[in-house]
């Protein structure tokens, strides 16, 4: 539970500065430090990070600072193509998965990505509530300091961070498969 209380508060301070960006370490920390197996871990991130955004949102708006263009093709896109992703996640081991996923964080939506993963899994309650309660605290905090930081050094350092992540990942597999 200390792990996804952790989690949620990364996660929430990167949604609330950067506007995203937490969905692509959400899934890495559920599995590899609250233990969760992918499908559970996908659905749980979706419901965190959709639910962090849209409270995340609420700063943003008062501020102006939403592309309104930008945020409804990105949503569009990102609707019509989580269907397929979780048919095609269905179909792949946990560890093939994980890989794509891995590399996918070196450059590449939460509500239809939910509804497309969720009928999969079972989430574990009390882990999602503590992720979501802690990202959506920090969230909330973190919007409110949004524009009074440097977001192109930030944005810098969270590369870095998704590069690490991601690299973490897939030495864990590579040590899994020759284990």
């Amino acid at each position: 539970m200390i792990v996804a209380v952790v989690a949620g508060l990364a996660i929430g301070a990167l949604v609330g500065l950067l506007g995203g960006g937490g969905s692509i370490l959400a899934v890495p920390a559920l599995v590899y430090a609250a233990g969760q197996d992918l499908p559970q871990a996908v659905a749980t991130s979706l419901l965190v990070v959709g639910i962090t955004s849209l409270v995340a949102l609420l700063p943003r708006l008062r501020a102006g600072q939403i592309a309104w263009r930008i945020a409804v093709l990105f949503g569009a896109a990102g609707a019509a193509t989580a269907f397929a992703g979780a048919a095609v996640n269905r179909l792949l081991p946990d560890d093939v998965v994980l890989a794509l996923f891995a590399a996918l964080m070196i450059g590449a939506n939460s509500a239809a990505g939910f509804a497309a993963h969720a009928g999969g899994a079972t989430l574990d309650v009390p882990v999602t509530v503590a992720f979501t309660g802690a990202a959506v605290l920090t969230a909330l905090a973190a919007g409110r300091l949004g524009s009074r930081v440097d977001t192109t050094r930030l944005r810098r350092w969270f590369a870095y961070l998704v590069f690490t992540v991601a690299a973490g990942i897939l030495v864990q597999i590579g040590a899994g498969l020759l284990g």
